[in-house]
């Protein structure tokens, strides 16, 4: 999967956080966009280490307190789909 953040839409950073979360558990789980991260087995430091490597993958320019705040918030699959959105748009700027 190739493209860059700026013409990111919805279907291909959903299709980026699944691939992800896939390769980061090693294991094949089903799961979809309500599953929630902590079910999935991810704690506070995976969620963190999953938000640098879309950082990385998207060249998203994510402030350190964002990265917090956003830790906080993120419960299920789809928040994190949504804030790769988010973030992207935010670099488009």
């Amino acid at each position: 999967v190739v493209w860059g953040a700026t013409q990111m839409n919805r279907a291909q950073a959903r299709a980026a956080v699944h691939l992800l979360i896939r390769h980061w558990l090693d294991e094949p789980v089903d799961f979809d966009d309500q599953s929630g991260l902590s079910e999935l087995g991810l704690d506070r430091d995976d969620i963190e280490a999953l938000l640098w490597r879309l950082e990385d993958r998207f060249d998203l320019g994510v402030l350190p307190r964002e990265e917090q705040r956003a830790l906080g918030q993120l419960g299920r699959v789809d928040d994190l789909v949504q804030w790769l959105l988010e973030k992207a748009r935010q670099n488009q700027d």
